[in-house]
């Protein structure tokens, strides 16, 4: 049994017992993955909680249901970050949405969630609706240069 947890605030932290699945860096971060009975399976990035299967919904439905109705038929989302596939498992909810892209820094947090964690990144098949891309071209992406400002605005 590993104990693995976080700390909050000065003076509140929280603890989990369970089983370490997954332990590496990649290029990017540390990637951790655990399993408890609780919570079922859990992603930690740089030792921060980022998601687990028991109640990855309350995150992902409001990250991405508020803002997609509040928009008249969207038909093309662009995802920055998300390699754990909850967020793009939830906008192909939306009928109306024909193209989602995702752009993830870390390949591997990715790959790691498609093979540990498939509840939550169930629709995350290269080629399918997802785009690996590298780190250049999520910096053009998020708009730091002009070049990637205009292919956001002109809707990738």
């Amino acid at each position: 049994m590993t104990h693995y947890g976080e700390q909050i605030a000065p003076g509140f932290a929280y603890r989990f017992e369970g089983e370490q699945l997954l332990s590496e860096r990649s290029a990017f971060q540390q990637i951790d993955v655990y399993e408890n009975a609780s919570f079922g399976r859990l992603l930690m990035l740089d030792g921060l909680t980022q998601t687990t299967e028991r109640d990855e919904f309350i995150y992902h439905e409001m990250l991405v249901h508020v803002p997609v109705i509040s928009l008249e038929n969207p038909r093309r989302v662009l995802i920055i970050g998300g390699g754990d596939g909850g967020t793009l498992r939830r906008v192909l909810e939306h009928p109306s949405v024909e193209q989602a892209v995702m752009v993830e820094i870390d390949e591997r947090v990715t790959q790691v969630c498609r093979e540990l964690m498939p509840s939550i990144a169930g629709r995350l098949h290269p080629g399918e609706s997802v785009s690996d891309q590298s780190a250049a071209t999520v910096a053009r992406a998020c708009g730091i240069d002009r070049e990637g400002a205009r292919a956001v605005r002109s809707g990738y």
